[in-house]
């Protein structure tokens, strides 16, 4: 599934990127925001790729899908 990390402005919902992973979801977070830490802390909690927002459609985010729709 495809997660953006902030649908209520300032206010990045972690909590819900580990909720989908442990239900059983394949993760791909998709976000505005472009830190480091942030990427990293999603990836920590169990996303498969971090996509900022910035980076393309067709370019990033379609391979990532398939990627992660792969295992």
């Amino acid at each position: 599934m495809i997660f953006d990390l902030e649908l209520v402005p300032g206010l990045p919902n972690f909590g819900e990127v580990r909720r989908l992973v442990d239900i059983g979801r394949r993760v791909i977070v998709y976000s505005q925001h472009t830190e480091d830490a942030i990427a990293i802390k999603c990836v920590d909690l169990g996303a498969l790729a971090y996509l900022t927002k910035r980076e393309g459609l067709p370019e990033h985010l379609v391979p990532a899908i398939r990627a992660a729709a792969a295992g």
